[in-house]
Order: C-alpha cells, then structure tokens, then sequence
C-alpha cells in the first residue's frame, strides 16, 4: 500500500474526527435529529470544511462503518491464535462489541439509511472483516483444520450475513441481549459443519 504523504495524513485525520463527532451526536440524538451544523460544532470545523470531505451527513455512515473496521483490524491484529476458527470467532467479538457500544438507537439509524440508499461500503468483499475471515478460512484449510472442500469466500460470506441480520434482530429486540454473545453462538454452529473432524 502506498504511504501517504503528511496532507493526506491530515485530511485523512480530520475526516476521522469529524466521523467521530458525527457518531457522538448520532448516538446520543439519532440521525435524523442532528444537522450538518450541530456536527460541524462538535468537530470544530467549518461547514465548508465538512462539504469538503462529505457530500452529506448521510455520508458519514459509511466512514462510521470504516472506522469500526479500524478498530477491529487494530485489536485483532495484534493478537496470538491457537486457530483460524479462533481468528474468526475474534473477528465477530471485536466488531460486535464496538457495535454493543455504539448502541442499538444508533446501528437502527445505519440500518435505516442502508435500506434507503443502496449500500455501498457495508457490504463490500474489500472490507477488512470480509478479506480476514475469508483468509483464516483459506489458512484453516490449508493446515487442515478446516475440511478441504470448504469454500473459503462462500463460508466468509455466510458468516457475514450472520452479523448482519443479528445486528437488525438486536436492533427489533432494542438491545435487549448480548449481540457478541449471540453472533459467536451461531457462527460457531455455521463453522462448526466446516471443521475437520
């Protein structure tokens, strides 16, 4: 990947500040309930500067999906695996935690605008949670831990699909349980058929 020089460092930086602020308000108050200005307060930035890397607030949403992807590749990264199937259970409970935080009123709100507008960065193969649970997958397979007839890209799929329609079912249900808990039951039994015996 090519190293970006120290402007794109800064915009980079300041598009991720202003994506926070953003998430602050919208989880406090609902997206609906906060303007490009009240946004641009919290950051301290001018609402020229806002327009400069958003075209919306709504496109915060996707740069709110980036950042929790951050967070997971960051914690997840650094850490030690017995196994790939341990990678992929890892995977979940980072990204589902970061959600649980985030809280349900919020992820209503992502989802709301994702049904509205056709998703773009939510369900895309590149994201770091797609790319890292399709690798594990393929290295378990490799090393045998997983049966060799798996399809590695198939079964990451799957697997996010499972994370997606429990975050929705968490969000029904007002957070009512343990998202993280629940995602690990159930990938547990998708991959569970997978592994070798």
């Amino acid at each position: 990947m090519k190293q970006l020089n120290k402007r794109q460092r800064q915009a980079l930086a300041t598009k991720l500040k202003i994506t926070e602020k953003a998430m602050e308000l919208i989880k406090t108050y609902g997206l609906d309930s906060i303007k490009v200005t009240d946004i641009c307060e919290s950051a301290n930035i001018s609402v020229g500067a806002f327009y400069h890397y958003f075209n919306s607030k709504q496109d915060l949403i996707e740069n709110a999906y980036m950042k929790i992807d951050l967070l997971v590749e960051k914690n997840v990264e650094g850490l030690q695996y017995d196994s790939s199937y341990d990678k992929v259970i890892e995977i979940f409970r980072q990204a589902m935690n970061n959600i649980e935080e985030l809280g349900y009123k919020f992820m209503s709100d992502i989802f709301k605008h994702i049904v509205i507008h056709p998703p773009k960065y939510s369900i895309l193969g590149t994201r770091y949670p797609y790319n890292a649970i399709r690798k594990s997958i393929e290295e378990g397979i490799k090393s045998g831990e997983f049966i060799p007839s798996t399809n590695a890209a198939e079964l990451s799929h799957d697997c996010m699909r499972i994370g997606r329609g429990l975050i929705f079912d968490w969000c029904l249900y007002e957070g009512s349980y343990s998202l993280s808990q629940e995602t690990e039951r159930l990938v547990r039994i998708l991959l569970n058929d997978f592994v070798n015996k």
